[in-house]
């Protein structure tokens, strides 16, 4: 993974981007999936004795082997093996049943990478497990690109990585159609292209990916009609992540095999989920409506769902919930029974956020997870109250049901010790009759007054003794793309698994 990020964030081509490709770049370099080999080797040689005699008894081992060993190099020092022996010779020329993975960062230095991946491509006859192209600017190459997807889908591609080196958010190219004929995939990732006109499409393409598994849209000029049909072409699709969208994306949930969709810094007015009976999660970043800073409203209509278990972050103002055909803001009452874990990101010394987060509780009585994103309050202090009116408000608000007999945890991020913080949590303390843990990280030195005040807070539940402080140097967000993909891990929003290492596949 290292390889990739090098490539696309540490190059002079990543330096002359305007400002939001930038930005875009780098969310979008956080979501790709990572290859199965890496051109760095750390136990190469660790703890090997050289043959007695020189003799070579790696290449005496069987056949199946050898390909195996070929399978899990990069494709460069796969091919180099060609030159060692007749053995190792046939080895990559028939690296069958196990294919090969091309990773263009592999192939550096190198000025122009589609010489060598041509190259590549015409001197193994696959199949290819994986092909990972991110490094180059293919607006010029656009003849070679649709060279390319009819070889991978001839050579039997299973998981590609297609993006598009652009300076500039409008220099998105049109992505050729020759992408639809490659049916063996299982993972395919696509990013800064013009998608194909899905209503123009011939009758040949209307199989599609029946085998695709994991789907990432990063940074793609798209119409609503083509998302609908892409997802439709996609019957066994599991994971759906859309990232960098500039273009407003109208997103409908309506699969039955989709477990997780995670949609992060991109404009989307609407989420709709309808019949989808498989999923788990809908994970949001900075997913907001086409509209200026004061009106970025995005509606998210939660159907026929009843196995969604996670759901956030959440932003009480700019996110409109609608449960089945309640609208939640106006005052109806509906709930999300399966709901376990919910994550919002609230201004709580703002009067008009913090007051909408009692109302977006009350919506799910069964969660046992509570992950709060405290952003910095801009002079909305409880606009015309006093100090003291500040206080009263979580002094007396009535519990919800989920506070009082389910909340087992609670996770607060960006936690900066303000008044109205501090009278939340009491509030959570003083009403979680079953509350196991609170967490409070922060980025900011802990005071001996907050300290004292944390210390002092009684519980309602004999299982809760008291607030783990934990210190962050840097002020980041608890998202991770891999960890929400990872459904082994039960908690998505779990930013120690993030802290501690790799966050699993």
């Amino acid at each position: 993974m290292e390889d990739l990020m090098q490539m696309l964030l540490g190059g002079e081509e990543f330096q002359k981007m305007e400002d939001t490709p930038q930005m875009v770049t780098q969310h979008v370099c956080s979501a790709l999936p990572e290859p199965p080999v890496a051109a760095a080797a750390p136990l190469y040689h660790a703890g090997l004795e050289l043959s007695p005699n020189g003799v070579d008894r790696i290449s005496a081992l069987p056949a199946s082997l050898l390909r195996n060993i070929v399978s899990r190099l990069p494709v460069k020092d796969a091919a180099r093996t060609t030159v060692l022996s007749r053995v190792w010779s046939r080895a990559w020329r028939s690296a069958s049943p196990v294919p090969l993975v091309l990773v263009d960062a592999h192939l550096l230095p190198c000025g122009d990478l589609t010489v060598p991946v041509s190259r590549a491509l015409a001197a193994h006859p696959g199949p290819f497990r994986g092909i990972y192209l991110t490094g180059t600017p293919l607006d010029a190459h656009r003849a070679e690109v649709s060279r390319w997807l009819r070889l991978f889908a001839a050579k039997g591609v299973e998981e590609l990585t297609l993006f598009n080196r652009a300076q500039t958010m409008a220099a998105n190219p049109p992505l050729p159609d020759t992408l639809f004929n490659c049916s063996s995939l299982t993972r395919l990732y696509l990013g800064f292209w013009r998608f194909p006109d899905t209503a123009a499409l011939p009758d040949t393409h209307t199989a599609c990916f029946p085998y695709l598994l994991e789907l990432g849209l990063c940074a793609l000029l798209m119409e609503q009609r083509d998302i609908a049909f892409l997802i439709e072409k996609c019957p066994v699709l599991e994971k759906l992540v859309i990232v960098g969208s500039r273009h407003p994306v109208y997103l409908r949930i309506e699969s039955r095999s989709l477990i997780c969709v995670q949609v992060c810094s991109a404009v989307v007015p609407e989420i709709v989920i309808s019949d989808a009976v498989s999923l788990k999660r809908l994970l949001l970043w900075e997913a907001w409506g086409p509209g200026c800073l004061a009106n970025m409203r995005c509606r998210i209509k939660i159907g026929h769902s009843p196995n969604l278990q996670s759901l956030g972050f959440l932003v009480p103002g700019m996110h409109e919930l609608q449960i089945g055909d309640t609208l939640i803001e106006v005052g109806g009452e509906a709930t999300v029974p399966s709901l376990q874990i919910l994550a919002v990101q609230v201004r709580l010394g703002a009067s008009r956020e913090a007051k909408k987060l009692p109302v977006l509780l009350r919506c799910f009585p069964n969660i046992d997870t509570l992950i709060v994103q405290c952003e910095k309050n801009v002079k909305d202090h409880f606009r015309g109250a006093s100090p003291k009116l500040h206080q009263q408000f979580w002094r007396t608000t009535n519990a919800m049901k989920c506070v009082k007999v389910s909340l087992k945890e609670l996770v607060l991020h960006g936690f900066q010790g303000t008044v109205m913080e501090m009278e939340f949590l009491k509030f959570i303390a003083r009403h979680g009759n079953v509350l196991n843990s609170i967490v409070v990280f922060t980025s900011h030195p802990f005071k001996p007054a907050m300290i004292k005040q944390l210390e002092s807070i009684p519980f309602a539940s004999d299982s809760c003794s008291g607030v783990l402080l934990v210190a962050q140097f840097e002020e980041g967000t608890p998202w991770c793309y891999k960890r929400g993909f990872a459904l082994s891990i039960r908690n998505p929003f779990d930013v120690t698994y993030c802290l501690s290492g790799p966050c699993g596949t």
